[in-house]
């Protein structure tokens, strides 16, 4: 069975700083306990690292919904260029040397925050993550830094607040005082001093401080601290303040997260390279190769890969896009004989939905699935409903091209069940194909002005993936 492949494995290095040396891969049998033992290093590192668009029938046409503005662009003086520079590609690790880019950050969403508050003046105002304690344990629980919190700052640690003035682009960052109680088991936490020299901050003060600088900041007329909702401590008081507006920040950080600076195409980078070890070890360690029917759905599958990576550039609609991969894999699936009948009614009755049930791909950043794709859950259109990016996509994004052919009679059946779609479908031949289980290859791609370039190395052409496993 063909099984998906993707860099998920190390995707969340890009939410840290990471100084990852790959592990040295035996080579001497069995191969596949050497290639496991590889990727388990790397998720180990992984976790380690953690802890410190057309459519038919309105496809020119579509709906405002469909076709949200690109997110906030900010002028020249950003390092926040949508289109990232050339440089990047040449040594992520030059560009890793530098501190997590966050002033950069914080200045794009105060700049959003502007533009949709005129004349604002006051305070951004972010919480970290809060230490919890497991159940009925005296450990705390793994920890996962907020990542609106994170892309503000580039601080990892627990139990932290963040101010940033409108009025002098300050930004200060407030972290726990020593606990003497707990300096015996966990050694001395990371001081004031100290954290202004690993992050990119103006100032760090200690928690303890946080509501009287809130009080000093809140003083004047018309002032307003933006926060956002049901992510603020009930002992942080903004009795100074004259508004209180939960409901911009969150959308500016979201929006501003879409477009990606140096740093983070850089820690991209990095992250499809580790991945692309253990990927690479596992073809290397598989010795029996794929049946005919096995290769035919990776050959679809890459097919439609290929075709709408070279769709994409600054602008396009995703939408456009997924239908694309639609055609693609109607054509494919039609060739090998599962599909039968005029293509263009199998699109509009949507039975390649069949085959093909999710979207085409997401935004890629500090999360998986990433902020700002607008996705509509509601969606009545069954080819539409889970595509997790929506409208035009920007320069400067990063999104996964993850295209997939699945042969699962869980979703497959109602389909043979249903007249509509089951004279488009031959069983006889699709009964041939159950084993083959599903393919799906992701590859995450940066979108720039004329066009993308594709940041994961891994080889997935299956003349080149038969020429490894042969050679292993």
């Amino acid at each position: 069975m063909l099984t998906r492949t993707s860099t998920r494995s190390a995707r969340n290095i890009l939410a840290h700083r990471c100084n990852f040396v790959p592990p040295t891969l035996p080579l001497s049998p069995p191969p596949l306990q050497a290639a496991r033992s590889l990727i388990g290093q790397l998720r180990f590192q992984q976790l380690s690292t953690a802890a410190a668009p057309r459519r038919l029938g309105r496809s020119r046409q579509a709906s405002p919904s469909h076709r949200k503005a690109a997110p906030f662009q900010t002028s020249p003086r950003r390092l926040f260029s949508a289109t990232p520079t050339a440089t990047m590609a040449q040594d992520y690790e030059t560009v890793l040397k530098g501190k997590y880019p966050a002033k950069e950050h914080a200045l794009r969403v105060a700049d959003y925050v502007k533009s949709k508050v005129p004349n604002a003046s006051g305070v951004l105002y972010v919480e970290g993550r809060m230490t919890k304690m497991l159940e009925d344990n005296d450990e705390p629980e793994p920890f996962r830094q907020r990542r609106y919190f994170y892309y503000l700052t580039g601080c990892p640690l627990a139990d932290c607040h963040y101010v940033f003035d409108l009025a002098t682009n300050k930004s200060t960052l407030f972290i726990p005082p020593i606990d003497p109680d707990s300096v015996i088991w966990s050694g001395l936490p990371v001081s004031a001093a100290e954290a202004k020299e690993l992050y990119d901050i103006d100032d760090v003060k200690y928690t303890t401080d946080v509501n009287a600088e809130l009080a000093r900041l809140g003083k004047g007329s018309k002032k307003t601290v933006f926060a956002i909702q049901d992510q603020v401590l009930d002992n942080i008081t903004f009795l100074e303040f004259d508004d209180k507006n939960f409901s911009v920040l969150k959308d500016a950080i979201e929006r501003c997260r879409v477009v990606k600076d140096d740093y983070e195409v850089a820690l991209t980078r990095k992250a499809n390279h580790v991945s692309t070890i253990g990927h690479h070890a596992v073809v290397k360690a598989v010795k029996k190769a794929k049946n005919e029917r096995e290769l035919e759905a990776l050959f679809l599958q890459h097919s439609m890969q290929l075709e709408t990576t070279a769709a994409l550039k600054e602008g396009v609609v995703w939408d456009d896009i997924h239908l694309l991969a639609h055609k693609i894999a109607i054509d494919g699936l039609h060739a090998i004989g599962i599909l039968k009948g005029d293509k263009d009614e199998i699109l509009k009755s949507r039975t390649s939905v069949a085959f093909f049930p999710h979207g085409l791909g997401h935004y890629l950043g500090m999360d998986t699935h990433d902020v700002g794709g607008n996705p509509n859950y509601a969606d009545t259109d069954p080819m539409f409903r889970y595509l997790r990016v929506r409208g035009q996509i920007p320069a400067g994004s990063i999104v996964t091209v993850e295209p997939g052919i699945y042969f699962c009679s869980f979703i497959i059946e109602p389909y043979l069940k249903d007249p509509v779609h089951s004279k488009f479908i031959d069983q006889a031949v699709l009964d041939k194909y159950w084993d083959v289980g599903g393919v799906r290859i992701e590859d995450n791609i940066l979108i720039t002005k004329d066009g993308s370039e594709n940041l994961t190395p891994t080889i997935k052409d299956p003349d080149e993936l038969e020429k490894i496993i042969q050679a292993s």
